[in-house]
């Protein structure tokens, strides 16, 4: 099941987000140092954009 995302990266965190949803995928803190980068254990709670400005939240209106 393929997602379209938006990756934002600030320095090593990076946030994965579902591009439709706004959803909030997953939350990683890379670590140059490993081949393999583990999702944090308490990523954020909150689900899609709550920004009424946003174009996704006047789409959904």
């Amino acid at each position: 099941n393929r997602q379209r995302i938006i990756l934002l990266v600030n320095g090593p965190d990076a946030i994965a987000i579902n591009k439709t949803t706004g959803e909030i995928i997953a939350e990683y803190t890379i670590d140059p140092t490993k081949n393999y980068q583990s999702k944090k254990k308490n990523p954020r709670t909150k689900k899609g954009n709550d920004d009424p400005t946003h174009p996704l939240q006047k789409r959904e209106r």
